[in-house]
């Protein structure tokens, strides 16, 4: 078994079939799914697959029943001898791989906040969001929500 990352990038609809596409931001999880083989750029993710809450609490993305494997990104692990070479210090040394998918971004940021709480929730973290765009909107209703639940909790 292979655990993998998952990136979600969300574009402007009206761009996402261009060769000039408005990256609205990215929705990114560094582990947490595993899989049989890394997937290669073609092929298809189950969304179902990518539930992030219990079922009868998961709020369906609307991005159709799969999403397109865009991009695969290895991240390499140097070893020498059995071990991390000096020069590459503290930091982890372990393999790693991340699947990147794409998405038209269709919707209010009202209506996105509950799907983006349950990304929250579960540990993802938003890339690069476009300042003013409906995702980061609702990513910062999301965040704002689960550290109140945290504080609540706590």
């Amino acid at each position: 078994m292979i655990d993998m990352g998952i990136r979600i990038e969300f574009f402007d609809p009206a761009t996402l079939g261009s060769d000039h596409r408005r990256l609205l931001g990215a929705l990114w999880r560094k582990d947490g799914y595993l899989a049989l083989s890394v997937p290669a750029i073609g092929s298809q993710i189950s969304i179902s697959s990518l539930r992030i809450t219990p079922s009868e609490d998961w709020l369906p993305i609307v991005l159709g029943p799969a999403l397109r494997v865009c991009d695969v990104v290895h991240q390499l692990a140097p070893r020498r001898q059995g071990e991390a070479p000096a020069w590459w210090g503290k930091l982890p040394c372990e393999p790693a791989v991340t699947v990147v998918l794409r998405a038209a971004l269709r919707g209010s940021a009202a209506m996105l906040a509950p799907r983006m709480l349950q990304f929250a929730a579960d540990g993802w973290a938003l890339r690069e969001p476009a300042e003013g765009s409906e995702l980061l909107a609702a990513w910062r209703k999301a965040q704002r929500h689960v550290t109140e639940q945290r504080l609540l909790d706590a």
